[in-house]
């Protein structure tokens, strides 16, 4: 079973650290921040009705690491969360373009096997596994 740290994650997504540890591991992704928990990877969207930006703030206190676009240095309130913070070009680009924990889990939980899960997901997370 392979564990995902963020470093694993910055380098796939060519993110930068604003704060926090590379060696933080993470175990799922989130895009809703009503649902993050410890050891989350908090991805901060914008959509046509709500900016995830808007809860960054509340989402950091929760999880683990999260993405954001807006911010090109760390603030106070990021470095006392104790989360990682991940500077991204672009948010979406970033979970789609690897779908960076939540994939590589299933793959790696033998989930994405053809008769246990069926989906883009399974496709991504192998290429997510072999650096594609």
């Amino acid at each position: 079973m392979r564990q995902i740290y963020v470093k694993d994650i910055i380098n796939v997504v060519e993110g930068t650290l604003l704060c926090g540890s590379e060696e933080c591991e993470i175990t799922d992704i989130q895009t809703d921040s009503r649902q993050v928990k410890q050891g989350d990877l908090f991805v901060a969207l914008i959509g046509e009705k709500e900016d995830g930006h808007k809860y960054l703030k509340s989402a950091v206190q929760q999880c683990s690491a999260c993405f954001t676009m807006e911010h090109d240095q760390a603030e106070e309130w990021m470095e006392q969360s104790g989360a990682c913070v991940i500077r991204v070009e672009d948010t979406l680009t970033a979970i789609l373009h690897k779908k960076a924990v939540s994939v590589a889990d299933r793959w790696r939980d033998g989930k994405c096997g053809k008769d246990d899960y069926k989906g883009d997901d399974c496709d991504s997370s192998w290429q997510w596994q072999k650096g594609i």
